[in-house]
């Protein structure tokens, strides 16, 4: 079967993009812009890819080359990519966000409706966070209200127009994936103060979030093409470790254990909640991919960062 992934330069895109690859998907990966824009970790995701999948650069979303793509046969949209740039911040672009996500969509969902199968949309967690009903303005004013409304916009257009043109349809929703090639977030913190012996210092203990190794991440991602014309199920939603930050970094301390010295844990005092509290999704992919083998995958972890060794 062929799939059309698009983000693949991403942290977890380049992991999507391998383990449908793995799991004998056909994938083709358009990028939106030249070859020698991709420097830097994203550039090392790509050359992880490279020889499994097939990039076309300069093919953004919408264009007229994405289109031309998209008029030949395939089986199924990994509709992964999205417009994030400033993402948790207040000067985050809504408008470029929506001209970016939704360039030519009707003309799109027109043109793959005679051969795709399925869609599948890649959901950020904190779309869930929004209340789009409530009179309480206070959120408008938050770091990353902009970017989830626009994914939460970007998600329904896209959900409306595959029903209107009879395409299956399912949302992935992501909460905070780890592993190597990934973003510089909590996890990367404390895995660089890990290796460098520095002290873990957790400004924000008390925010509980859906921590979930990207390798299991990708395995309930590929599976769940085989299952997207199932419509008793609209959205996937896996969730791995469900708890506070202080409690993620005290386990990855443990299992660190293994390998290294591991060093010391400041738990600050939090305040003050510029994000939802808590952001967690409620199906455990122990349920769906229990043959995982963690032992392997923390190992390949540690590596990544002691070794800066590609996997």
């Amino acid at each position: 079967m062929k799939v059309i992934l698009t983000g693949v330069s991403s942290f977890t895109g380049c992991w999507f993009a391998n383990e449908l690859s793995s799991q004998g998907f056909e994938v083709i990966c358009p990028l939106p812009r030249k070859i020698e824009d991709y420097t830097g970790i994203k550039k090392t995701r790509l050359d992880f890819v490279r020889t499994k999948v097939s990039i076309l650069f300069n093919c953004p979303l919408g264009s007229t080359d994405f289109l031309e793509l998209c008029s030949k046969p395939f089986d199924f949209l990994g509709f992964h990519a999205s417009y994030v740039k400033n993402y948790h911040k207040n000067d985050f672009k809504i408008s470029k966000a929506f001209e970016e996500n939704l360039k030519n969509l009707e003309l799109t969902l027109s043109v793959i409706k005679k051969h795709c199968r399925g869609i599948l949309y890649s959901s950020s967690i904190f779309e869930n966070a929004i209340n789009l009903e409530t009179e309480d303005l206070s959120q408008y004013s938050l770091p990353w209200f902009n970017y989830a409304f626009a994914k939460k916009i970007t998600y329904l257009s896209l959900k409306s127009l595959s029903e209107q043109n009879n395409i299956s349809f399912k949302r992935f929703v992501i909460a905070n994936p780890f592993g190597p090639y990934e973003d510089k977030k909590i996890s990367y913190y404390i895995m660089k103060s890990i290796i460098e012996m520095k002290e873990i210092s957790l400004r924000t203990p008390l925010y509980k979030r859906d921590m979930i190794h990207v390798q299991a991440l990708a395995k309930v991602y590929a599976m769940t093409f085989f299952e997207l014309q199932n419509k008793n199920c609209s959205e996937v939603r896996p969730s791995q470790y469900n708890v506070p930050i202080q409690e993620f970094a005290k386990l990855m301390l443990t299992e660190m254990s293994r390998y290294t010295k591991t060093t010391t844990l400041n738990i600050g005092k939090q305040k003050e909640f510029f994000e939802p509290k808590e952001l967690l999704n409620d199906q455990k992919v122990s349920d769906s991919c229990p043959n995982l083998d963690y032992e392997i995958i923390w190992s390949e972890y540690y590596k990544y960062y002691k070794e800066g060794t590609s996997l």
